[in-house]
């Protein structure tokens, strides 16, 4: 329904300028800008759509853009009648060369409800981003799908743009949009997107002033090396993304950043959780260096869960608490970083303590998952309801020596499928897995097509008919296999101590 709805406020508007009603009533500017932002995101609609069969946040947005989308049309129509009965009055039907005095109190109305609504878009544009929402190219390939990056969840990374639609865009951008190819900056000014992978180690403060006269029109920053900036001064970004070791301090600062590609955590005042409590985060996030948060308060401040608009988290332990000065246990940690309901991938590493967080063993609190990746989780006996999820896609365990089983939960007295929707799972360097359910009766992993397993010891292989892709590497036993998984149209065996491949 919105795409629908988008196409026909788009057509309006286009004969709105056709006619020159635009210049007329003195809302060119707010035109352009509508009509730029329109077609951003018309172009993700469709994406929008499916998901919003399992994103509340994205069905919200949907809602949003469909009510200012009959506003705009209103407005529209509104002008068009107005000059009709304005000029039919006077003759003048085709005439729109001069003010009409019956038209300065309607333009001056008419002007306040576009810049209004011009707003509005704008903010619906911006809100989409946090969606990372996959671009539609069936119908223009003005990038190359084929070249297109995406990650786990489907969702467009990095594309590459082709010469026409590049001198477009650039034309349209001018010097908002910079990209630093060379060890040097330009003096510029309004630069709202600026790119400095290339430009290597260290980019001092005082440099990164004079390079920018307005270094507060900044809204996207890529720079993958480490800057002391002084970020009061860029307040108003929307989007960094870095691999810092080390963050720069006060990164609270930035009280409108929407997009914070990682968050290392540091021992000194300035760089701990709670930097990140205020920042309306979305997309994907990294949190590495959790040994050193400080105390429990710290860790609560986080308020991952009411950051609606993630859709990945990684949580990231890089070496003991208590090594580290920390005196607060890994246990409450993991237990106060809870994320939203909506998340779509999970990926945990380094974790040491022994108990998974409330958060975690329930099924309802993360029932939107479709990829899940527990690593290096050395102390952990048991792992979350995982078979209970019903949309997750994608399952990769591995150095988790106490583990017996992926899924300890029951199902008895319920019809339920374990694992319903799972496609891809990945079992590496568990030494006492013994099954992949506690309880072998219950069906499960109807739709599992690729099964990697390495390094699992006493792992005894169940009935997997959908299984078409398997690579077994490093483990004792592989009896039954062939019998197991009658679909198998890929098979890859390696540094088997023994036993058959069938049961005979």
């Amino acid at each position: 329904m919105a795409e629908a709805l988008l196409e026909i406020v788009i057509q309006n508007l286009g004969s709105f300028v056709q006619d020159q009603l635009a210049t007329y009533w003195g809302v060119d500017a707010h035109i352009q800008k509508l009509s730029s932002n329109l077609t951003a995101i018309r172009a993700v609609l469709r994406d929008a759509e499916r998901k919003q069969i399992t994103s509340h946040a994205v069905k919200d947005w949907l809602q949003k853009l469909t009510d200012a989308a009959y506003v705009l049309d209103d407005i529209l129509d509104e002008c068009s009648i107005h000059s009709t009965k304005v000029h039919s009055d006077d003759g003048q039907i085709s005439c729109l060369s001069r003010l009409h005095p019956k038209d300065i109190h309607f333009r001056f109305h008419i002007g306040k409800r576009m810049k209004d609504i011009t707003e509005r878009f704008h903010d619906t544009h911006t809100e989409r981003l946090t969606f990372e929402l996959r671009v539609d190219l069936t119908k223009k390939q003005a990038v190359d799908d084929d070249e297109a990056k995406y990650d786990k969840c489907g969702m467009i990374t990095t594309f590459k743009m082709h010469d026409l639609f590049h001198d477009l865009a650039q034309s349209i951008m001018g010097e908002e949009c910079v990209v630093i190819m060379k060890k040097w900056l330009t003096p510029s000014s309004g630069v709202h997107y600026l790119n400095l992978k290339n430009y290597g180690a260290s980019v001092d403060a005082s440099s990164f002033k004079l390079a920018f006269k307005k270094p507060e029109s900044l809204r996207t920053l890529f720079y993958f090396g480490r800057m002391d900036l002084m970020l009061s001064n860029n307040c108003c970004l929307r989007a960094l993304r870095t691999n810092f070791i080390e963050m720069s301090p006060n990164i609270s600062k930035l009280r409108h950043l929407k997009t914070l590609s990682i968050f290392v955590v540091g021992s000194k005042p300035g760089y701990g959780l709670a930097e990140l409590h205020n920042l309306k985060l979305g997309g994907t996030l990294r949190i590495k260096g959790l040994e050193k948060v400080a105390n429990e308060w710290d860790a609560k401040q986080t308020n991952l869960i009411d950051k609606k608009d993630l859709n990945i988290l990684y949580l990231s332990w890089d070496g003991n608490a208590n090594s580290r000065g920390s005196t607060v246990s890994e246990e409450i940690v993991l237990e106060a970083l809870e994320p939203p309901s909506t998340l779509k991938s999970f990926h945990m590493n380094g974790y040491e303590g022994r108990q998974l967080s409330s958060w975690m063993r329930s099924p309802v609190t993360l029932r939107d998952l479709v990829e899940v990746k527990l690593l290096e989780c050395d102390n952990c006996e048991e792992l979350p309801p995982l078979g209970k999820l019903p949309y997750l896609k994608r399952l990769e365990v591995s150095g988790m020596k106490n583990v017996k089983c992926i899924d300890g939960e029951t199902y008895e007295g319920v019809e339920e499928k374990a694992f319903p929707s799972l496609e891809e799972l990945i079992l590496k360097n568990l030494p006492n897995l013994e099954r992949l359910l506690r309880d072998e009766g219950v069906e499960m992993l109807p739709r599992l097509s690729l099964l990697t397993i390495k390094k699992v010891s006493n792992f005894k292989f169940p009935r997997l008919p959908s299984v078409e892709k398997l690579y077994v590497e490093s483990i004792d036993d592989v009896e039954g296999v062939v019998e197991n998984t009658p679909c198998l149209k890929t098979l890859n065996i390696s540094s088997i101590k023994g036993g058959s491949l069938t049961k005979d």
